[in-house]
């Protein structure tokens, strides 16, 4: 305070510090007032002092957060925080003053005040409000907002563990960043949740609330309003329970996208509120649970019980303000719910009561039926004799409980599929009936249209002619509207359908690939699931036609889809029924893919004496035929080197003879020309790197635009061709030219298909760490630069290679490639998962193809040959591995990796490889793995094997296997529904390179990965047929055939 009494202008801070036996009043303008309104300091006394059953005795407790809460603690008294700081709280905007500030609008009306959310947390559009959930609620009233349209917020904020103020534990154990291992909890069964926040946080909180509450008042007072505000409560009366009202707990499947009591299990709130309105998902009652508060460490905490739920799943628990829902204050441990035998029956006739009470409800009915699948999935056999007796008192002759309740359940999820089925066709009939009628009234408007143009002779204008074409624009906005709802809904229909098909589709593998099933059904019942299963078709999302089927026909002889069907299943079922089924599938995807896919694996394939020389033969001239090919369009020539390399000294020696960069602004190379894995042919990617006294901010908006305009002008005075300023303006100002080969001017004639494409951008750092890692993986063995060529090739040809037409980049190829090869274990012809858990780490013996340079243990490296491939139990965090994201200031980037900047570490590296290429399980192999069998396995593996519902392609994936959808939802707002591909980013782990896929594009992606395995399959025809020209069939024509440009509307 000043001597006039007022509070420094600086400082937004509307508390004063006091003495101990003297407290001093301060309004929100600053001002001295003897009246109740403003006394904030007493305020933050009142929150710590007034609690029911307070003592007084001064004792402590040392530990901030006790391993075992007590179940009746008396309530200490904290000391009263002299001030609070004045940064807000996470997920608060900053303390209105008064007046309060309108938010500033910037380029494209951005409001710019407030945090702001992760790449992966946003849609794809130029800018993005950062208001915070708090703000936006407030700001409608307390500033009036400037005419401009709703900007998106992310329906969750503070998503990840390390930004959230509190923390919140499961009976006891705290939450990992990894996600693992999980907390297995049986169904129904009580557990203990322990929340935690600190005080400051609370009391800053609230001192927000009672400004915002106070500005509103003061905003309805000068506008003549009444009644739209609340009166505020004294705050000679407020406690730590109005603080803490409306903190809630709430029990939330994974990844749910949302908080609140709407979107949870169920929610408890610690503190009732007098007005909560108790519904089903609200586990409020007029009590309240207990807490307690730690002086010493300015931490309050308490207990909340919850009982998990009935249906097996991971669950998650969330702390929250039920009035401030999307801001995230702690989440806790995954809890993984698993279904016992002794739970079995009633969690499956719990779901079988749900199946009846939400007929007519698609998505409630869906729940179900993924709730059947994940209890029949995860179901294990029984070990103990007297417990499958007990089971199996009379398995030839009757089901026990839980089998006729897991029969009732599929029984139910068939009749929802035949139900869709009947609607979907309704729909479908109706929508194109209608878009039939949209088109022949269009085609009848075009030719009236026309005849009319053919009578009229006239050489001037009518004077009703502009009303005229107003009126036919009218129309066909008209026209264009009514088709696309209608193409939206069709789109929408045949979604529904293929949805509650796949659903299905998913309880029936988890009984055909479950033995333990067999425990709950007849062995009749298990083969005619299994004749079903069999016209499922994951490629097409489709059932095929039933070949037992009763169809219903009309007298015209057409199939009528508006009635309930029926199946004549034989009996006994045998091979011959069953290679029906197979038959109607591949006649399905025969019609609409173009061929039959290959499922059989080579492991499967490659049996027997006999067959394994030649196999052995056909990878050989595979192999050849990929590295002939590499060599000849890929290995850079020296001259393509000495092109680049002059692009980049002409580059850096306009950088220094600009005067808008400070002295020692250097060109970096990054991108494909320095990773190892690109071509002759490539682009240069450059960025500059400013010195280490020289901060990025300092080039950020106009200052960076205007500096990267003036190295522009520079670089045409040097000569470079076509340079391109049009990005200057963006977020990241990029220059794009073309670099002669002769660095004269007189150079203009020269061809520029042969000069050096270059772009040059700010600083990237993350853009040059990444493609550090990348160089160190294209270095460990020349057959990681064979597979990415070929890859590459393979995706260009088959036109997936483009992110703006919403298919994969590059990158994202390489990343797959890697992920693969680092989760695998190559011997010979046995490839097979490295990293045989998910919950638990195992014993690792042997070593991947190629190590995990951001999880391998370094020592591993320098240890005797044949020692067990060894990672680090968590990576190294310290200055020199940590750095905050350009971009994301709330994001910290762990830059680790194992360098092999030393030639000795590199060749130690590669002795170790190449002595677990040949060796397996100590013995000695043959021979080293083909690149050809790893190219054929990279195919399979994305074809059939990785699960693109569940899992992220990461290079974050060690010792526990892929990292989880659900985690990534979890903590990095991603979507967890659909069947996509997510991939992580290596050191932007919130980042999806795969975001740019689209759910047809995504499709056709992996139908090329089956076709090229097909292909592949395919071609043992001509060993088993006798013919011996294996280096025509296997050879370059082979490569040839996979890599075949790809032709529009067939794609084969």
């Amino acid at each position: 305070k000043d001597n006039s009494g007022s509070l420094n202008e600086n400082r937004s801070a509307q508390v004063a510090e006091v003495d101990e036996t003297k407290m001093v009043k301060v309004n929100t303008s600053g001002e001295k007032n003897d009246g109740e309104e403003g006394d904030f300091e007493r305020i933050i006394a009142k929150l710590s002092m007034k609690q029911n059953n307070i003592r007084k005795d001064g004792s402590d407790y040392e530990a901030p957060l006790p391993e075992t809460v007590p179940s009746s603690v008396a309530t200490k008294i904290p000391k009263v925080i002299r001030s609070v700081p004045m940064s807000p709280p996470p997920g608060l905007g900053p303390l209105p003053s008064s007046p309060p500030p309108k938010p500033t609008m910037h380029e494209g009306n951005q409001v710019t005040s407030g945090s702001t959310m992760p790449r992966a947390e946003r849609p794809n559009t130029p800018s993005n409000s950062t208001d915070t959930a708090a703000e936006q609620i407030d700001n409608k009233q307390a500033a009036k907002p400037t005419a401009t349209t709703t900007k998106w917020q992310p329906k969750r904020f503070l998503t990840r563990i390390q930004e959230q103020p509190g923390k919140l534990l499961v009976n006891n154990q705290h939450a990992t960043l990894s996600g693992y291992p999980h907390f297995a909890l049986a169904t129904k069964k009580e557990f203990l949740a322990t929340w935690s926040l600190p005080l400051q946080y609370l009391q800053q909180r609230t001192l927000h609330k009672l400004q915002l509450q106070k500005q509103k008042a003061l905003n309805a007072n000068e506008e003549g309003e009444k009644g739209d505000t609340a009166p505020m409560k004294n705050p000679e009366n407020l406690t730590i329970r109005d603080a803490l009202q409306s903190l809630t707990v709430g029990l939330f499947r994974r990844g749910c996208s949302e908080n609140g009591s709407n979107h949870s299990i169920i929610s408890k709130q610690v503190v009732p509120s007098k007005n909560t309105n108790h519904d089903s998902h609200s586990g409020s009652s007029e009590n309240e649970y207990h807490f307690e508060i730690n002086d010493r460490t300015g931490i309050i905490y308490g207990t909340v019980p919850f009982y998990s739920p009935r249906t097996p799943g991971n669950v998650v628990l969330r702390l929250y303000f039920e009035d401030d829902a999307p801001v995230t204050l702690a989440t806790s441990r995954c809890i993984k719910v698993v279904v016992n035998h002794e739970d079995l029956e009633p969690t499956l006739r719990f779901i079988l009561s749900n199946f009846k009470t939400r007929k007519g409800s698609t998505g409630g009915s869906l729940s179900c039926i993924h709730s059947l699948a994940s209890v029949l999935d995860q179901l294990q056999p029984i070990i103990n004799k007297n417990d499958y007796n007990q089971h199996h008192r009379h398995r030839n002759s009757a089901m026990d409980g839980s089998g006729r309740a897991a029969w009732g359940c599929i029984c139910e999820s068939r009749k929802i599929v035949d139900s869709c089925k009947v609607d979907y066709f309704k729909k479908k009939d109706k929508l194109e009936e209608q878009l039939d009628v949209l088109d022949r009234l269009k085609e009848q408007e075009i030719a009236a249209s026309d005849s009319g143009e053919k009578d009229s002779i006239q050489p001037c204008k009518p004077s009703g002619s502009n009303d005229t074409e107003s009126e036919t624009d009218q129309k066909v906005n008209e026209w264009k509207e009514k088709k696309s709802s209608l193409m939206g809904e069709r789109a929408s229909n045949e979604r529904k359908w293929r949805e509650v098909q796949g659903a299905f589709a998913n309880v029936l593998k988890a009984v055909i690939s479950n033995d333990a099933v067999t425990t709950l059904l007849k062995h009749d019942i298990v083969m005619k699931l299994r004749l079903e299963y069999e016209l499922w078709c994951p490629l097409c999302e489709n059932f095929a036609p039933n070949p037992f089927e009763v169809v219903n026909r009309n007298e015209t002889g057409e199939t009528h889809h508006d009635k309930a069907v029926s199946i004549n299943y034989p009996h006994p079922i045998t091979n011959t029924h069953v290679n029906r089924c197979r038959k109607s599938r591949a006649k399905m995807q025969k019609e609409v893919l173009g061929f039959v896919p290959q499922t059989e694996s080579f492991a499967s394939i490659e049996c027997g004496p006999q067959q394994q020389p030649i196999y052995t033969s056909l990878f050989s001239n595979l192999s050849k035929a990929m590295e002939k090919m590499y060599n000849e369009e890929y290995v850079p020539s020296m001259e393509s080197i000495q092109k680049k390399a002059q692009a980049r000294d002409l580059t850096q020696n306009a950088v220094s003879m600009c005067d808008a960069f400070p002295q020692g602004t250097r060109v970096v190379i990054f991108g494909s020309s320095a990773n190892g894995f690109g071509s002759p042919q490539s682009d240069l990617d450059m960025c500059l790197q400013l010195p280490p006294s020289v901060s990025i901010k300092d080039f950020e908006g106009e200052d960076g635009s205007s500096a990267m305009a003036a190295l522009a002008d520079k670089l045409e005075e040097l000569g470079m061709v076509k340079v391109d300023k049009a990005r200057l303006t963006a977020r990241i100002p990029v220059i794009k030219f073309y670099c002669p080969n002769d660095s004269k001017k007189e150079s203009d004639n020269e061809d520029i298909s042969t000069m050096t494409e270059c772009d040059i951008s700010m600083q990237n750092p993350l853009a040059v760490i990444n493609t550090a890692l990348l160089r160190h993986y294209s270095a460990l063995k020349p057959e990681v630069r064979i597979l990415v060529a070929i890859i590459k090739r393979w995706a260009k040809s088959r036109d997936i290679n483009n992110p703006s037409n919403h298919t994969l980049s590059s990158y994202g190829y390489i990343i797959m490639l890697l992920h693969f090869l680092t989760t695998h274990q190559v011997n010979g012809t046995n490839i097979k998962p490295f990293y045989q858990s998910e919950e638990e780490p195992k014993q690792i013996s042997g070593c991947p193809y190629i190590p995990n340079l951001q999880w391998m243990n370094p020592h591993w490296a320098q240890s005797q040959l044949g020692t067990p491939y060894q990672e680090i139990d968590a990576q190294p965090k310290n200055q020199y591995t940590m750095m905050t994201h350009p971009s994301e200031n709330t994001f910290l980037v762990n830059k680790y990796f194992y360098q092999l900047n030393d030639e000795g570490l590199m060749m130690n590296l590669r002795r170790h490889l190449d002595y677990h290429d040949h060796h397996h399980q100590g013995q000695r192999t043959q021979s080293k793995p083909l690149v050809g069998r790893i190219l054929v396995s990279f195919f399979y593996y994305y074809a059939y094997k990785f699960d693109y519902k569940k899992h992220v392609v990461s290079l974050q994936s060690h010792r526990h296997g892929s990292i989880e959808r659900e985690a990534k939802s979890e903590h990095d707002g991603w979507k967890s529904y659909g069947q996509s591909l997510c991939i992580e980013d290596p050191f932007e782990t919130f980042y999806d390179v795969a975001h740019v896929l689209k759910p047809m594009s995504f499709q056709r992606m992996k139908r090329e990965f089956v076709l090229a395995y097909t292909k592949i399959v395919e071609s043992f025809a001509c060993t088993k047929s006798g013919c011996s020209e294996i280096e025509n069939s296997w050879g370059h024509g082979l490569l040839d055939k996979i890599c075949e440009e790809a032709v529009c509307g067939n794609g084969q």
